[in-house]
């Protein structure tokens, strides 16, 4: 691959021994602990579900149409934007702007996408703040 190639290609060798040793793990898990596996893939699909969910109650609450289709279409694109440039830290801009393409890609303006990033972004820290109370709270105990 031009320009990125060489670099993709060091960073591959370099790590090699951590990524060998993580395919091992999910091998070893599928094969020996199928049962878990595959409730691990139910659970991981409810989280994606619910996540949809999230993306469909904001639009209701923005009263823009649409439904829960095109809200899996907003989820599954943003998602994809942003395992794409997973390099940045807490994925700052890119679920804004992952949202705002993938709205894009269903008529909305790109405006919709990135304020149902800011309402994400608040949602995330009220519960990081719930959890710091709580970590607080069972800490003193």
């Amino acid at each position: 691959m031009p320009l990125v190639g060489k670099k993709i290609n060091n960073l591959l060798e370099a790590k090699f021994e951590t990524l060998n040793d993580v395919d091992q793990q999910v091998k070893n898990l599928f094969q020996n602990r199928r049962d878990r596996f595959y409730t691990a893939l139910l659970w991981e699909f409810v989280a994606r579900v619910v996540g949809c969910f999230e993306i469909y109650f904001i639009g209701l609450a923005l009263d823009i149409n649409i439904d829960f289709i095109d809200a899996m279409i907003i989820s599954s694109g943003s998602s994809l934007f942003a395992n794409l440039v997973f390099f940045f830290p807490m994925q700052l801009g890119t679920r804004e702007g992952g949202l705002a393409m993938a709205v894009m890609s269903i008529g909305l303006p790109a405006s919709v996408g990135i304020f149902m990033g800011i309402v994400t972004r608040i949602r995330e820290i009220v519960w990081i703040m719930i959890g710091l109370g709580w970590m607080s709270l069972v800490k003193k105990k």
